[in-house]
């Protein structure tokens, strides 16, 4: 009898030392603290503290905040060196470029607020070009007869546009993917290393219009022309600007990622600006009709 116990004591014991010491996360026995395949940490009685998990809590946003400045100082001031350092492999010291376009993506849209580079009031699509072209302005009559009709649907268009601009803004970065791979289809044979130098691309280009409409956009239509809806002359220059800029990050950040020449590289800056205007009017064209037609469902 006195065996059978020692024997069932025995065996209780080695359940539970390897419970203590194998990793939760996949399976395999940790010698020491971590563990050697995934780097899961052994979990220990002080763990479940107040204290620890305060201490966790904090070092966690440290460590957030950390990477997301180290990986936006090489975005913006070395273009393509992160692009270049993640297909190298080394990613432990920076956002990886998904999580890091969703960060950039929540700070465009919480500091911008409803219209942005992306959404346009209703009152452009009915007066400017390209927009009339593709009779927005026909296509507003059709449901509005009346000044005071056209002022309660600019509300509600207006609101929607703000809302579900932000919504479908991944779809750039393969688009603009494509477009890198078509200029550089011999440098890089991974499309997902394009994805990755497309979604860096993208992250500064929020960024910089982020920067751009706090800096520039905003005080101007709040300081110089209050009381007018829309300048057109500022909108066409400060888009060129802007587009100007963009071509010539993608220069630089292709040069570096790409490894091109000067001429090939500034064809590629030329490119993906002619490839990026063409998305964004396409893709508020897109935003359009998606809710003029179901305001009216």
């Amino acid at each position: 009898m006195a065996s059978k116990r020692a024997v069932r004591k025995e065996n209780t014991d080695l359940k539970d030392v390897e419970k203590i010491y194998t990793c939760q996360s996949c399976g395999n026995r940790i010698p020491k603290n971590f563990c050697e395949f995934c780097g899961e940490k052994k979990l220990e009685k002080h763990d479940f503290s107040l204290r620890h998990f305060a201490e966790e809590t904090l070092e966690g946003f440290t460590h957030f905040d950390n990477k997301f400045f180290k990986t936006a100082y090489l975005l913006i001031l070395k273009p393509g060196q992160l692009s270049v350092y993640f297909c190298q492999g080394r990613r432990v010291p920076y956002l990886k470029p998904f999580p890091m376009f969703i960060v950039c993506n929540i700070l465009f849209f919480l500091l911008i607020g409803q219209m942005n580079i992306f959404a346009l009031p209703l009152y452009s699509f009915y007066n400017y070009e390209p927009y009339i072209n593709f009779n927005t302005k026909e296509i507003i009559h059709s449901f509005v007869k009346s000044s005071a009709e056209f002022r309660i649907l600019e509300v509600e268009f207006n609101q929607r546009m703000g809302a579900e601009s932000k919504a479908f803004l991944a779809i750039f970065i393969p688009v603009l993917a494509l477009g890198s791979m078509t200029v550089n289809y011999r440098r890089r044979p991974y499309f997902s290393e394009h994805l990755t130098f497309s979604a860096h691309f993208f992250t500064f280009m929020l960024i910089l219009y982020t920067v751009w409409s706090l800096v520039i956009i905003n005080p101007y239509y709040e300081w110089v022309v209050p009381d007018e809806e829309f300048d057109s002359s500022f909108d066409a220059i400060s888009s060129f600007i802007c587009i100007a800029t963009l071509a010539a990050y993608f220069g630089i950040a292709s040069r570096k990622f790409y490894k091109v020449s000067l001429g090939r590289s500034i064809v590629g800056g030329i490119v993906i600006a002619l490839t990026f205007m063409i998305s964004l009017t396409s893709y508020r064209m897109f935003l359009f009709y998606k809710i003029i037609y179901g305001l009216q469902l």
